[in-house]
């Protein structure tokens, strides 16, 4: 059994894509593919173990919320150590004031070069962004409300779907993960 961290993108926002994630863990768990499944806040953040490939486990949970909630929900799936890797690693870390300016977006699909460079070069305000792999290093001095490099802009740019933690909920992933080994 493996150890991972699912992010759903859009859940529980703005009145859209309601699921409590109460009922979620029980259904996902009565699926019999994955185990010591565990919720974090109303908004699609997951830690669990399972025998499945990450797409695979991606298949599982999708087909589930279709199953039970009747939409699609894109799901990304991280290793353990790959996420602890983006836990440890946020290259402002040390510039910023405050944990609340830290995100991490992360990618469903590897960006080309091509597409790398206008996104890059978007410079708003004093935000900045810092791409590694499939992870968006993201900080907003200003504020994540005033934020111009959005999800939006980033999904647009890329031509790929994009799901953003704050770094607080990045920790505490982290810290899920860790617990699941003890």
């Amino acid at each position: 059994m493996n150890n991972y961290v699912v992010l759903l993108k859009g859940i529980n926002v703005g009145g859209h894509h309601k699921i409590k994630m109460a009922d979620l863990k029980q259904q996902l768990e009565d699926t019999g593919l994955l185990s010591k499944v565990t919720t974090y806040i109303q908004s699609g953040n997951i830690t669990l173990s399972s025998a499945l490939q990450p797409e695979e486990i991606v298949k599982t949970i999708q087909n589930c919320i279709e199953s039970h909630y009747g939409f699609h929900i894109a799901t990304i799936v991280i290793s353990k150590d790959d996420w602890l890797t983006y836990s440890e690693n946020h290259p402002y870390f040390d510039e910023a004031e405050e944990l609340k300016m830290l995100h991490l977006t992360l990618l469903y699909q590897t960006p080309n070069a091509d597409q790398l460079e206008p996104l890059l070069s978007f410079k708003p305000n004093n935000e900045h962004c810092k791409i590694i792999g499939k992870a968006m290093y993201l900080y907003y001095p200003d504020g994540f409300g005033r934020c111009k490099f959005t999800s939006a802009l980033i999904e647009r740019k890329l031509k790929c779907n994009t799901t953003s933690r704050n770094w607080r909920t990045v920790q505490k992933l982290r810290t899920m993960l860790l617990e699941m080994e003890e």
